[in-house]
């Protein structure tokens, strides 16, 4: 038996729209950032613009998150030891198996002289 409960409609009236936009233009500037320092520089006015716009709009994201009657991601999930353990191991694991990849890779590139394919 279910119990006899009405439920709000859900779609976009449960969607933290102004969240999802500040997360994303945040990470996507900071992307922006990091993919310039090969070409402008770590100092260059891009870099540091990008990186800015970034921290201000991650920040906007934290704010509004915690305003939000329905978040993207629920505080309450952050005190979760399990998830947050759990995330941040696989956070470091991908980024030394990442690392290693791409180290392997040129390593067998410009130091054992193989082509990019038998790489």
């Amino acid at each position: 038996m279910l119990p006899n409960t009405r439920t709000a409609p859900t779609g976009r009236t449960q969607f933290d729209l102004p969240g999802a936009a500040t997360v994303l233009g945040g990470l996507m500037s900071l992307m922006y950032a990091l993919g310039g320092t090969t070409a402008s520089g770590w100092l260059s006015a891009r870099v540091l613009i990008g990186f800015a716009v970034s921290a201000a709009l991650l920040s906007a994201f934290t704010v509004i998150e915690r305003r939000s009657p329905k978040p993207l991601i629920p505080p309450h999930t952050w005190r979760i030891r399990s998830p947050v353990t759990g995330t941040t191991v696989m956070l470091g694991i991908t980024g030394v198996l990442v690392g290693a990849v791409f180290l392997t890779s040129i390593y067998l590139q410009n130091v054992l002289g193989y082509s990019a394919l038998r790489a």
